[in-house]
C-alpha cells in the first residue's frame, strides 16, 4: 500500500494528487496513463511525508519519494512537485478551531476543538479535542479527546480519551 501523500509527477511539473486516495494505481486508472514502456513515460508515482508519522502536520518534515525508475527529467521539475504539494497540504492541515469538517480528508494540528467532525476522513487527530465524532473516520486519534464517538470508525486509539463510545467502531 502506498503511503501518505501519494501523487503522480509529471514530466511538465504538474501533479495529479488525491489526498484521499493513497493508491498510485488508481490514480493511473482515474487518468488513463499509459503504464507500459516505461522509458519512454513522462509520469512518475510520488509520495510525499514525513519519516515519522507523529510530523504529519509539520509541512517542513516532508520528504519526496521517487517510487519509479530515475529519469533525467525529474531533477528540473521536482522542486515544483514539492511546492505544488504543500499547497494541497496547507488545504487539508487544520490548526485552528471549528464548528465543523466538511467531507474530505484532514489532519489536525495542535490543541484545536472541532465541534462536529461529520463524514469527514481525519489523519491525524493530534492533540484535537472533537465534541462529535459523527460518522467520520479518524485514522490515528493518537492523543485526542473525543467528547462523543457515535458511529465513527477509529482505526488506531493510541492514547485517545474516548468518553462515549456509543456505536463507533474503534480499534488500537
Amino acid at each position: 500500500m502506498c503511503k501518505f501523500l501519494s501523487a503522480i509527477g509529471l514530466k511538465n511539473g504538474d501533479i495529479i494528487c488525491e489526498p484521499s486516495i493513497e493508491s498510485h494505481e488508481l490514480l493511473v486508472e482515474a487518468n488513463s496513463l499509459n503504464d507500459e514502456g516505461s522509458k519512454l513515460r513522462n509520469w512518475v508515482r510520488i509520495e510525499y511525508y514525513p519519516d515519522d508519522d507523529k510530523d504529519l502536520a509539520d509541512i517542513s518534515k516532508y520528504k519526496l519519494h521517487i517510487d519509479d525508475s530515475h529519469f533525467d527529467w525529474i531533477d528540473s521539475v521536482e522542486a515544483g512537485w514539492i511546492r505544488k504539494l504543500n499547497v494541497k497540504l496547507k488545504k487539508i492541515i487544520i490548526s485552528e478551531d471549528r464548528v465543523f469538517l466538511p467531507i474530505g480528508l484532514f489532519i489536525l494540528s495542535g490543541k484545536i476543538a472541532i465541534k462536529h467532525a461529520g463524514h469527514a476522513t481525519i489523519q491525524d487527530a493530534g492533540y484535537a479535542t472533537i465534541q462529535d465524532a459523527g460518522y467520520a473516520t479518524i485514522q490515528y486519534a493518537e492523543y485526542a479527546t473525543i467528547q462523543y464517538a457515535g458511529y465513527a470508525t477509529i482505526q488506531n486509539a493510541g492514547y485517545a480519551t474516548i468518553i462515549n463510545k456509543q456505536s463507533a467502531k474503534i480499534s488500537k
